[in-house]
């Protein structure tokens, strides 16, 4: 699948997510929208298993809360609540949170850093490489991990679901964290109507009300929406596409330097 192939896929299935984000009783149903999350990650890689945990980070010490994959039921860990977020690591999930990175655990057979039991529960469900990505929030503090697992040792995991699975659990979760009068979409549509009914198509960044409505849909933050149109212009579905590419990659990524050429200049004559 070529580059051009992956991005426009993301933004079909990160448009499908946006369905549930602007769910108007988020909190009753955010279960099921993170369990659709899941899988539509795994369109990605159907080999692959993809769960998920939610995070209390506004205790001194940040907890989990759930640990969840939708296609294991009986997940031991699923039942753990209000698990500290410490050294020594349970596993990849409180690694990744700790350390603020994507971490990999390519053969949890021979992974001696990891608590036995959680290795043991991996290797009892056939999980030989898992993978958890960091969830923050607008205000830097951890709402979850995407986690994505495979029967085979050394798997290489797909960015572009990656990308995804992370865009995805903030857009949810962090809508679950808004006051009722911000989610829901009615209000911001009457607000658009009274602003002389501004062209969709073009994001002003200066419009405050714009700008709060194309965070909430994009699931992005305001600096993340201005750089975004400062790269691509103000073109909704640039825009959109901007924002997608970079939570593929995992960040907003800015332009990088020229490399360096290797190799002596020559002299001109």
């Amino acid at each position: 699948m070529t580059q051009s192939a992956s991005l426009h896929k993301i933004e079909a299935v990160a448009r499908a997510i946006e369905l549930f984000a602007d769910l108007k009783d988020v909190a009753a149903r955010s279960d099921d929208a993170l369990v659709a999350a899941c899988a539509l990650a795994e369109l990605f890689e159907p080999n692959t298993i993809v769960g998920y945990t939610t995070i209390d980070g506004h205790r001194p010490v940040a907890t989990f809360q759930t640990a969840v994959y939708p296609r294991l039921p009986s997940w031991p860990f699923s039942k753990a609540h209000d698990v500290p977020i410490t050294r020594p690591y349970v596993g990849t999930c409180a690694q990744a949170i700790c350390e603020g990175r994507i971490i990999t655990c390519s053969n949890i057979a021979t992974e001696i850093n990891f608590n036995p039991t959680w290795r043991a529960a991996c290797m009892q469900f056939g999980l030989r490489s898992v993978q958890s990505a960091p969830v923050f929030g607008f205000d830097g503090r951890p709402l979850g991990t995407f986690v994505t697992a495979s029967h085979q040792s050394r798997h290489s995991f797909n960015r572009y679901m990656t990308g995804f699975g992370v865009y995805a659990l903030r857009t949810i979760l962090q809508k679950q964290l808004q006051p009722a009068s911000l989610s829901a979409p009615k209000p911001m549509a009457e607000k658009f109507k009274n602003l002389d009914a501004p062209d969709s198509s073009r994001i002003s960044i200066n419009d405050e009300h714009q700008v709060r409505h194309w965070t909430e849909t994009l699931g992005c933050s305001k600096d993340e929406l201005a750089t975004a149109v400062a790269r691509v212009g103000d073109s909704s579905d640039a825009v959109r596409r901007e924002i997608f590419r970079a939570w593929a990659y995992g960040t907003i990524r800015r332009d990088a330097p020229e490399p360096r050429r290797r190799g002596r200049r020559r002299k001109r004559a």
